[in-house]
């Protein structure tokens, strides 16, 4: 096996590593939200990048305030501000 060939098999084996559903990042940043600032939502889809999820957050209006990603490995929420 050539190192091109391990790396693709190494990268398919971390990617079956990464939530699998947008569906649970999008609940974990629910949750997040509903902790740190209640009132304020998210939109309802994510954003798929390499090991994250990304998804703007709303204001009580319904207009976007922020932004924030979830780790597809770990769970991990950050904010960006």
């Amino acid at each position: 096996m050539n190192s091109l060939s391990f790396h693709i098999i190494f990268k398919n084996i971390l990617y079956f590593k990464i939530i699998s559903k947008e569906a649970k990042a999008i609940n974990i940043a629910q949750n997040y939200m509903g902790k740190n600032q209640p009132g304020n939502g998210i939109e309802k889809h994510a954003d798929k990048f390499d090991g994250y999820y990304t998804i703007h957050t709303v204001s009580s209006n319904g207009k976007i305030s922020g932004m924030l990603s979830v780790n597809g490995y770990n769970g991990r929420v950050w904010y960006h501000n």
